[in-house]
């Protein structure tokens, strides 16, 4: 039995680095990374992957900004939170794609059932009553609801955030801003234009996203600004497919942003490291025959800038004296024995 519990600890001890940063991701299924080959490739995971940081996860797919509310009661978030250094917020779009739920597409011949894709022939009078129908939906219809989503999102976004500083005072909490995914969106073989949706979702997004800029208490990621080309979603206008997550192209594009908004990055024998700006790392120095390190050319405890990181050494006389004096003692003991 003390055997076991020496090995436990010494696992603990040699391979769990306590020193670890710690995220915390809050948010809907952009988080989760639905629809991606593998979920493992989210912007978050990369991001804590890079960093070799611990990242604790809630999100799924739907969650609305009143549900993230309510999930930072729950004791396991709570606690992960006080120990985080970092907590990711990614919410609000579904606040406005559940206002789609309200779009009735059986006036313009397509019955929605359950797990089945609804049959339509695409014929141009179709296309011309689906346009009609979905700019007077988007443009008029919606307006009284996406009003009071913009409202409603203007109390509970800054009581997540109230939230969050209340269990851990210090985190440094990083948040993406919405983006349009029906941005710029067109179907030329069928000669569609949708700007006039686009423009209304633009109004929106935008009134969302001040929202979210109003305070300075948190880092805001520009999602919004780089996705505004498609060909980072799931959307395929000539398939007319529109689904608005990112693919795996727009994850990268958002973790690609992450590092260059959040961390330094450090070169250092062929090698790149990532650094929270500010932060410190530990780098192990190549070993040279013959010298010892004495310090790096950078100090490494508060990383300022991009780094070319170079090693400094100094030559090893006790080295130098063990090489001249070592084979001159072999040659004395081989001359005693031969006597």
């Amino acid at each position: 039995m003390k055997k076991i519990l020496i090995i436990i600890l010494l696992y603990f001890i040699c391979v769990v680095n306590v020193n670890a940063l710690k995220i915390v991701s809050l948010g809907d299924s952009i988080n989760a990374g639905y629809m991606l080959p593998d979920s493992n490739k989210s912007f978050d995971n990369m991001f804590a992957d890079i960093l070799d940081a611990e990242i604790y996860e809630y999100s799924y797919l739907g969650m609305r900004s009143d549900n993230l509310l309510k999930e930072l009661n729950q004791n396991n978030i709570k606690d992960n939170i006080k120990n985080a250094d970092i907590v990711i917020i990614n919410i609000g779009a579904n606040d406005l794609l559940d206002l789609l739920d309200y779009a009735d597409l059986s006036k313009v011949g397509i019955e929605i059932e359950y797990g089945a894709i609804p049959q339509v022939d695409l014929n141009n009078k179709f296309i011309s009553n689906l346009k009609t129908y979905l700019q007077e939906f988007v443009t008029k219809d919606i307006k009284p609801m996406s009003d009071k989503a913009i409202s409603d999102f203007s109390v509970i976004f800054p009581a997540i955030i109230k939230k969050v500083r209340e269990y851990n005072p210090n985190v440094t909490i990083i948040v993406n801003n919405l983006y349009n995914p029906f941005f710029n969106i067109s179907i030329p073989l069928l000669n569609v234009d949708l700007s006039e949706i686009e423009k209304e979702t633009d109004r929106i997004i935008d009134s969302f996203n001040n929202i979210i800029n109003s305070n300075n208490d948190y880092i805001v990621i520009d999602v919004h600004g780089i996705l505004r080309d498609n060909k980072y979603l799931n959307i395929n206008p000539l398939c007319l497919s529109f689904d608005p997550h990112p693919n795996i192209d727009g994850h990268k594009k958002i973790y690609e942003l992450y590092l260059k908004e959040l961390c330094y990055k450090i070169s250092y024998e062929g090698k790149d490291y990532y650094v929270l700006k500010n932060g410190s790392i530990t780098i192990n120095p190549k070993k040279r025959i013959g010298y010892t390190f004495i310090k790096w050319n950078h100090n490494l405890s508060s990383i300022r800038s991009d780094i070319e990181l170079k090693a400094i050494y100094r030559f090893n006389y006790t080295n130098l004296l063990v090489l001249i004096i070592l084979p001159i003692c072999v040659v004395i003991v081989k001359k005693k024995k031969l006597k």
